[in-house]
């Protein structure tokens, strides 16, 4: 019984052209609007993460 789930089976399947460049065009939208979303939230993210060391280092000062 268990050798029958390791049989490697041949799959009779291809992605035509029309498939494969829906793909890549998704592929490269979710890229594309990953970063324009980084661009437009970059000032944010800085501002956020800047103010959070400047929290932690001011914190370090006092307890000396």
């Amino acid at each position: 019984m268990t050798s029958e789930l390791h049989v490697a089976m041949a799959v009779l399947a291809y992605i035509d052209p029309g498939s494969g460049s829906f793909i890549l065009q998704v592929v490269v939208g979710t890229l594309l609007g990953a970063s324009v979303a980084l661009k437009m939230y970059w000032a944010r993210l800085r501002a956020y993460f800047v103010s959070r060391g400047e929290r932690n280092d001011g914190d370090a000062d006092r307890g000396a």
